[in-house]
């Protein structure tokens, strides 16, 4: 339980420094619960008012005592914090929040990433990423910012094969990717992407190699420069002309047998760490391993996005999860993880899992109209699988469906939770099973676009929205009862600050969750008592 939440001018006046975090949002929001647990006073720093719609829905004011707007002078930011308490750390929460932390952290000269390296735009700006690395002597894929279909047409013949990758540069979550077979479809990808992009003052997308190979997700922290591996997910993902439709995420254990595969992925990931001038906090990154060795993708100097961190605390622990471990680095001196990095070098696994997750995405393998929702053709029967945890779609009855075959057509996920890996791969077998002889879904076929008993709505879902539905589910975990401002006041764009007359008002308290360890917990009727005004000796909203 968290205490009365009150404005900057009610805070009573004391010693302890704060921690200042830039762009809290998506799993930016586990670290705000990680910091709250140890009772650090927070200051939320916004690189923006102008965010992703990814990220708008995850905003949350409460739990700061204040909110700082940066508006492009750097000069002025540092001034308005240090103006407010001292700070004990500079910490990012999210991906547009990178740049400015680091400038931060150096600016108070306090823990942080590398300076000095010849690209620090590197850990932000892909482009300057993979030249780093490049010139590190590292492999990464090939890959060029164009402008222009001719600049993409030019690049695609140096590379000499197909298919080749368009996507915006800042694509996250898989959006608007698209996997081009040949020079027209390249073409058209270019096109749509440079459109799209013109609407958000961009005037060049991101063009690449495609990569074969086993897909890896590796998250590690890193303290003064040593570095831990603290989750691994492996992707499987289906790549079409228009874009990709993901498979499925599924938790990887550590492996400490010497030259294997995913020994060769940690040292490779390390050395890129190394290149990229990140010394201190949070990684995550993307890498294929295929029959050359392993390639970068991409590495982004935050914490695994979404449901990561959530999952994570859930089957291994909230102190092998990046939160703790974030906060750890920079509050507490970093003890616990130099203690963990010791452990590894005398031979120890770098992380456990007591229980293994999936996030399985749902195909669908006819065109239609659904007869009944998911949640009631499907739903108790997969309620019955033994890993079954959640299921989270993006259609209702009524919606025409079609083949998926990527991310717009997606009906949804399905998240497993299972002792063993065995346990979880013969549940997703079933729910593929299924969902191939026509009994997951109940779906009525259309002919000439028209439905013969229904009157069907067209159903397309952006991409985008799909990472906002696992933002929407990874609050669940983070607590089930208030996880964000639901005031229509607390506008996230044009109120960045709780309203001054809510200083008048009393005592405004937040009900949420230590953390992610009482997950299994029941709390509807939690909910229903803090809706009905009862007590039972607690603060509710």
């Amino acid at each position: 339980m968290v205490g009365p939440w009150v404005p900057r001018t009610k805070v009573a006046a004391d010693e302890k420094d704060a921690v200042a975090i830039v762009d809290p949002y998506s799993s930016g929001r586990f670290l705000v619960e990680e910091l709250r647990r140890r009772n650090w006073p927070l200051i939320a720093v916004r690189s923006s008012l102008e965010i992703d719609e990814a990220y708008l829905g995850t905003w949350n004011p409460a739990p700061f005592e204040d909110i700082v707007v940066h508006h492009g002078d750097l000069a002025e930011t540092i001034s308005t914090l240090r103006s407010l308490r001292p700070l004990k750390a500079v910490i990012v929460g999210s991906e547009p929040g990178v740049e400015l932390a680091d400038a931060l952290s150096v600016a108070f000269e306090l823990r942080g990433n590398d300076p000095l390296i010849p690209r620090p735009r590197c850990r932000w700006d892909r482009c300057e990423m993979h030249a780093q690395l490049v010139e590190c002597g590292l492999r990464v894929c090939q890959q060029k910012l164009c402008s222009s279909i001719e600049e993409a047409h030019a690049f695609a013949r140096d590379v000499g094969k197909w298919p080749i990758v368009a996507k915006p540069q800042d694509s996250h979550g898989g959006a608007y990717v698209y996997f081009c077979k040949d020079g027209d479809a390249l073409a058209e990808a270019v096109s749509q992407l440079l459109s799209w992009s013109a609407t958000r003052t961009r005037e060049a997308i991101l063009v690449q190699e495609c990569l074969h190979g086993d897909e890896y997700m590796v998250d590690c922290v890193s303290v003064d420069g040593e570095h831990l591996v603290v989750s691994m997910w492996a992707l499987s993902k289906t790549k079409g002309t228009h874009g990709l439709a993901y498979d499925h995420a599924q938790m990887v254990p550590f492996d400490t047998s010497e030259g294997t595969g995913h020994q060769r992925l940690y040292g490779y990931v390390f050395r890129c760490l190394d290149a990229l001038g990140l010394k201190n906090g949070a990684s995550h990154s993307g890498i294929v391993l295929g029959e050359d060795g392993p390639c970068l993708i991409k590495t982004s100097a935050r914490m695994h996005s979404a449901m990561g961190p959530a999952l994570w605390s859930k089957c291994a622990g909230r102190e092998q999860a990046q939160p703790y471990l974030v906060a750890d680095i920079f509050t507490e001196s970093g003890q616990q993880t130099a203690s963990r990095l010791e452990a590894v070098k005398a031979g120890r696994e770098s992380y456990s899992l007591d229980q293994v997750s999936a996030l399985v995405d749902l195909h669908c393998h006819l065109s239609g109209v659904l007869v009944d929702s998911i949640e009631a053709s499907a739903g108790p029967w997969l309620r019955t699988l033994p890993s079954y945890f959640g299921l989270r779609t993006f259609v209702e009855e009524g919606d025409a469906v079609v083949p998926t075959t990527n991310l717009s057509t997606s009906l949804g996920f399905v998240i497993l939770v299972g002792c063993t890996s065995k346990q979880i791969q013969q549940d997703f077998a079933e729910i593929r099973r299924r969902e191939r002889c026509g009994e997951m879904y109940r779906i009525e076929a259309s002919f000439g676009g028209c439905c013969n008993s229904r009157r069907s709505r067209s159903y397309s879902l952006n991409p985008v929205s799909r990472v906002c539905e696992l933002e929407t589910e990874a609050e669940k975990l983070i607590s089930p009862i208030a996880s964000r401002a639901v005031s229509p006041l607390l506008s996230p764009q044009r109120a960045p600050m709780l309203p001054p007359e809510f200083g008048s008002c009393g005592d405004l308290f937040e009900f949420t969750l230590d953390g992610a360890d009482d997950l299994d917990a029941p709390w509807a009727d939690e909910v229903s008592k803090a809706l009905e005004g009862k007590s039972d000796g607690r603060d509710h909203l």
